[in-house]
């Protein structure tokens, strides 16, 4: 590793949690064939509760120092900045709960929440499967697969910026924040790639060339990072 270039290292680090993460994921949700809600919970607990704390305790005091060389009150401009990413958020989240609930015609209750974050729907696009499995083709499962994948693939992309960045302002490659935030992302990618090969494997892709599609999905992470870095 010490003889690897930063560029170099931080291709490699960011591929095996991109890549691996998912095809991690990928590996499980082959072996197990349907989503397991204990172990993606504690997954999502465990990245989500560490990410936050290492936004809020580290990456935001670095984003404060770095716009305050910039602008004379940088801490305005990293609030602007994450309120705006908020918004977006918020925004397209909305939209595609409104979308997609014209698609599933139901009364919100507690089996059927108003927005489509149930464990059980980890992506807007399971919440229209979830009703259509028992009757739907195996053609239909495979390309709700596909649109999973390529809608996984283009969110890695910011997720790769992260890790960029974080190894960009880090000083010490190996144990700074860059390394905390690429085992983070993994770990989080793990779920994700459980989200897109068991569909892919219901649909009659095989568990090799699905688990290989699924660690497919996680590359543009490696693409964000060069653009962070």
């Amino acid at each position: 590793m010490e003889t690897l270039s930063p560029f170099a290292f931080v291709t490699l680090v960011t591929l095996i949690s991109g890549a691996g993460g998912t095809g991690l994921g990928g590996f499980i949700g082959a072996l197990f064939k349907s989503e397991s809600n204990r172990t993606i919970s504690l997954l999502l607990a465990f990245a989500g509760g560490v990410m936050t704390a290492m936004v809020c305790f580290d990456l935001l005091a670095e984003a404060e120092e770095a716009a305050s060389q910039i602008a004379e009150h940088g801490v305005v401009l990293v609030i602007f900045a994450v309120a705006l990413g908020v918004a977006v958020v918020y925004l397209l989240n909305h939209l595609i709960d409104r979308k997609t609930r014209k698609e599933v015609s139901h009364t919100a209750d507690e089996h059927h929440p108003e927005t489509h974050d149930d464990i059980d729907e980890l992506v807007h696009a399971d919440h229209l499967n979830m009703h259509k499995r028992h009757n739907d083709s195996r053609l239909s499962l495979f390309v709700a697969g596909v649109v999973m994948a390529c809608a996984i693939a283009l969110h890695n992309i910011p997720e790769g910026m992260t890790i960029g960045a974080s190894f960009a302002v880090s000083d010490n490659l190996m144990w700074g924040t860059g390394m905390i935030m690429a085992v983070l992302i993994g770990l989080h990618n793990i779920p994700e790639g459980m989200a897109v090969a068991v569909p892919l494997i219901s649909g009659g892709t095989g568990r090799v060339k699905a688990t290989l599609l699924t660690a497919a999905c996680g590359l543009p992470t490696v693409l964000g990072a060069w653009l962070g870095f």
